[in-house]
This record gives C-alpha cells, sequence and structure tokens, in this order.
C-alpha cells in the first residue's frame, strides 16, 4: 500500500484522541483491499463484511499507539487474519476444506465486448477456484500480497514469519497455485 507513514502516524493519534474523520479516513484507505482479503479467504462475501465490521470495531476500540516504524496495513491485516482464524475456530470449520464451500461468485464487469468479458470471466472463475483449493496457509500468503498489497515483508509481520521464510511460502504458493490453474486447462 502507497500511504504514507506520517499521515497514517497522524491518523492514529487522532483517532486515538476520538476524531471520528481520522478514522473514517482510515476506513476508506483500507476498506476495499481488506474486504478483497477477507472476502477471498472466506469464499463467502456475507462472512467477509461481517469480518470486517469486527477488525473495525478492534481498531475504534483499541487504535494501535502511533509509533515509528509503525505501519497501519500490516496492523490491520494481522487482526483480519486473526478474526478469520477465530472464525474458523468458532465455527468449527475446517480451512483446508473452505475451497469446497462454491457459494460465493465473481461476476466480471462489463467489458468493452462479449468475447472479451467471457474470457475475462472464464479466467476470474478459474482463478477463484484454484485459491479456493490452495490449504488455508497458501490461499494467506497469496493473498496478503496479491489482494492485500503488502509487501512481502510486510505480510511476513503479518504471519509472524522471517521475511525469507516468508518468500519461500509464497514462492511454492504461487507454484501450486500455478499447478492447480494448469491442471484446470
Amino acid at each position: 500500500m502507497d500511504v504514507d507513514a506520517d499521515r497514517e502516524q497522524h491518523w492514529l493519534a487522532e483517532l486515538r484522541g476520538g476524531d471520528e474523520a481520522a478514522f473514517r479516513q482510515i476506513y476508506r484507505t483500507y476498506r476495499p483491499c481488506l474486504y478483497t482479503f477477507l472476502c477471498r479467504l472466506s469464499g463467502r462475501s456475507d462472512v467477509a463484511e461481517d469480518l470486517l465490521q469486527e477488525v473495525w470495531l478492534r481498531l475504534a476500540a483499541h487504535p494501535p499507539e502511533p509509533r515509528a516504524g509503525l505501519t497501519l496495513a500490516p496492523w490491520l491485516f494481522r487482526v483480519a487474519r486473526n478474526v478469520f482464524v477465530s472464525y474458523l475456530r468458532n465455527r468449527n470449520l475446517d480451512s483446508n476444506r473452505l475451497g469446497e464451500l462454491d457459494v460465493f461468485k465473481f461476476h466480471a464487469a462489463p467489458g468493452p465486448g462479449p468475447l472479451e468479458a467471457l474470457a475475462e470471466s472464464e479466467s476470474v472463475r478459474s482463478l477463484e477456484q484454484a485459491l479456493r483449493r490452495l490449504p488455508s496457509t497458501d490461499r494467506q500468503t497469496v493473498l496478503l500480497v496479491a489482494a492485500g498489497g503488502l509487501t512481502p515483508a510486510e505480510a511476513a509481520g503479518v504471519l509472524g514469519m522471517r521475511p525469507d521464510a516468508f518468500r519461500q511460502r509464497l514462492s511454492r504458493a504461487r507454484a501450486r497455485l500455478a499447478e492447480l490453474l494448469g491442471a484446470m486447462d
């Protein structure tokens, strides 16, 4: 994410002081990528909305202290991931079988023409199916970088890993995703 660290520090300081405008700014900045992350992680838009609300409640109740080196995106994605893990635990869902849930449908945006729209729709559908088939750890790894827009170092922090270990996991996850996409063709 390309958000100025000084601006984030200002937002956090204002938020800790009870400034609603700072919360709205954080919300506008990070909602799209957090929603996409949770939506693709859970495979359900209704679950993603519920989990996202919990993320915002936690931010409002206990915003992190502004300090040098703190960037908000990794903090928010860590909270989102933890909320998702809690959801799985509370629902007694096996996260590796989540790909079997085929309730979330993506609709291609209107494109230049019907053939282009059909090709894009098929590509999106194939990618979504392959993502659902990935083990949960691989899906989280890919989505933090691809949907979340985090750098590998930031994503490593979200998962509590060393950056070099995360890069290896990301490489393996991308390879598995490519295998799944290749098998679907």
